[in-house]
């Protein structure tokens, strides 16, 4: 993993400093061109903050990558997740289901 900055999130706890405020739910989903290696695309839903002094919150969904097989733990924070055309569609369905759960009743 080059020059990658990971850290690792929590679920449902305000971190006020924090770009990802505050993270309603999250799902992951593993990256089958690296099975075995712990690699998963993370999907995230909720209140993100933005701007040099992050005083914008927004309510959002993002994806993010896992260097785990744990949920939450060794998300890469310094680039921006890598979708190969061969996991494409896969991965982006998946989402679209993750991002429609969020808005359901």
């Amino acid at each position: 993993m080059a020059s990658h900055r990971t850290i690792d999130l929590e679920l449902k706890k305000d971190k006020p400093g924090n770009v990802y405020r505050y993270i309603e739910d999250w799902e992951a989903i593993p990256a089958t061109h690296s099975e075995g290696q712990g690699i998963h695309y993370l999907f995230l839903a909720g209140i993100f903050q933005w701007g040099s002094d992050r005083s914008e919150p927004v309510r959002a969904c993002s994806i993010a990558m896992q260097y785990s097989n744990q949920i939450g733990k060794r998300v890469d924070v310094s680039q921006p997740a890598h979708i190969l055309s061969v996991e494409a569609e896969r991965v982006l369905a998946a989402f679209q289901r993750f991002v429609s759960r969020q808005s359901a009743p």
